[in-house]
């Protein structure tokens, strides 16, 4: 039997434009990258307990209309960091931020699934045109706040 063990590789493709210490700055930073793209980009921010920011993570590419989503991959990316806070940032090609019943479900699927593990889901962003953007955690706090009983119903969705 073979022993394995996953690592976290810090990715030498990518050089920031600026190193960022506060969630406000790597949102400021990602919106620059993904705003007028022509296709859907999940990026998770992983923080500190101080709230500083830890890293940034490309979750999933997607296409005009959507991206799929592996809450495990974020939750996993976010423990292998040692953060204690996400926040979640995607963007909208169509150039609206109005959220959609998915971002929606995905935002409380990872709410529930950061709970679980010790971990907040502090923002989900959405980043449209023209210096548009929403915060879920603003507009939709209801989705932030997740009990165990609503796991059974959102896996078996």
């Amino acid at each position: 039997m073979d022993f394995v063990h996953v690592e976290l590789k810090r990715d030498t493709w990518s050089k920031p434009a600026k190193y960022v210490k506060s969630p406000e700055e790597a949102v400021a930073e990602i919106k620059k990258m993904i705003e007028n793209l022509d296709r859907e980009i999940l990026i998770s921010l992983q923080l500190a307990c101080s709230g500083e920011v830890i890293n940034a993570s490309i979750c999933s590419v997607g296409s005009v209309d959507g991206v799929c989503v592996f809450v495990g991959g974020i939750v996993r990316t976010a423990l292998l960091s040692g953060a204690s806070s996400v926040i979640l940032i995607h963007n909208h090609p169509s150039g609206s931020p109005r959220a959609s019943k998915a971002d929606w479900k995905v935002t409380k699927r990872l709410a529930l699934a950061c709970k679980i593990f010790n971990l907040e889901l502090l923002d989900h962003i959405i980043i449209g045109a023209n210096d548009q953007k929403i915060s879920l955690k603003e507009d939709y706090k209801e989705l932030f706040d997740v009990s165990i009983t609503e796991l059974k119903e959102l896996m078996t969705e």
